[in-house]
């Protein structure tokens, strides 16, 4: 009778305090678990399949996933500009034919200061060998939070975000928010690139849609405002920026 008496308890208090209700699903694009792709600035086979596919206006969209330890983008464009907000600055990740990294000290007024020195990194990684560039990629992305792709010939790019610099805890919940964020990502042409002619010969329409430029969520992007490359000051509104959900 106490054996009987025991087990009736024990599954009592586990239907009472075992069970629990599924949180309900956030709106806004949610990145869900899939492979790890390699950041390498080209769109293999297969290798996005399981990534959400997230519509950026009338032409653009980027892709969005993680493996339960780094967030990833990706997007068509010459690199590109993550903003974010986190740890009570604003963040700006940069890619194009290197990579670097501005932080602006939040402020009360609209005004922002730059107070992290820049350095730009990895200037003709794409010029290395395979294995070496694999290695460099690893080590920006383990010693600085965050690594992209340097801008090619494929006009693709991939973005990854370690989970430890977002300050994601998977043991918070089923969904982990990355508030204010804005992605900008646009075509680039250097002199004498025979794709400039091609484009010129394109009505404004069809441009839009062979080279389109990525906003995400609105127009304009925030560097539309930058009169130089990481000015010592900017004015960021995050009000009008999205936001990016973790599935955990």
């Amino acid at each position: 009778m106490v054996r009987r008496l025991s087990l009736l308890i024990l599954v009592l208090v586990c239907f009472s305090g075992c069970s629990s209700t599924p949180e309900p699903e956030p709106p806004g694009p949610i990145a869900r678990s899939g492979t790890t792709p390699t950041i390498d600035g080209v769109f293999e086979e297969g290798e996005w399949n399981d990534a959400v596919v997230v519509q950026a206006g009338e032409y653009q969209q980027f892709m969005v996933k993680h493996d339960n330890s780094n967030l990833y983008f990706a997007f068509k464009g010459d690199g590109g500009d993550l903003f974010l907000e986190r740890d009570t600055c604003f963040h700006l990740l940069h890619a194009s034919a290197q990579l670097a990294w501005a932080v602006y000290s939040k402020s009360e007024d609209t005004i922002q200061s730059r107070h992290k020195s820049y350095d730009y990194k990895l200037w003709g990684l794409q010029d290395k060998p395979a294995d070496s560039i694999k290695h460099l990629i690893e080590s920006y992305l383990s010693e600085n939070g965050w690594v992209a792709s340097i801008g090619g010939t494929k006009r693709q790019t991939e973005f990854a975000l370690s989970f430890d610099w977002l300050g994601i805890d998977t043991e918070a919940g089923e969904y982990a928010k990355i508030p204010n964020i804005y992605i900008y990502s646009g075509m680039l042409f250097a002199p004498g690139d025979p794709e400039i002619e091609k484009l010129m010969a394109l009505s404004i329409e069809e441009r839009k849609i062979q080279y389109p430029t990525l906003y995400w969520p609105s127009e304009p992007a925030p560097k539309d405002s930058f009169k130089k490359v990481f000015p010592d000051t900017v004015s960021f509104d995050p009000s009008t920026w999205g936001e990016i959900w973790i599935e955990l």
